[in-house]
């Protein structure tokens, strides 16, 4: 939002800073925080195509241990908690 107003209205960074109460320095991290790539995006295609090559009937064991067999080097906590954010449980 603060950068829509900076570049929309050439509102300086400090008076939008000091209005919105954020600190420059929360600023600045989310900025850099959203530049970075996913670093889940190839673990999560990957579930998906288990999931569809199998008819979705896999639980996270079963597409953990597929995903090992591909030689993903991943917990099945994680798969878990993917496989819960993409509704593929």
């Amino acid at each position: 939002m603060i950068k829509a107003l900076h570049e929309t209205f050439n509102f300086g960074l400090s008076l939008l800073f000091k209005v919105s109460k954020v600190a420059k320095s929360v600023y600045y991290y989310w900025l850099k925080r959203f530049k970075q790539p996913n670093k889940d995006e190839e673990l999560i295609k990957t579930i998906k195509a288990i999931c569809e090559e199998c008819g979705y009937i896999y639980g996270y064991r079963r597409v953990t241990q597929s995903l090992l067999n591909k030689g993903f080097k991943v917990n099945h906590k994680k798969v878990r908690k993917l496989m819960k954010e993409l509704n593929q449980n």
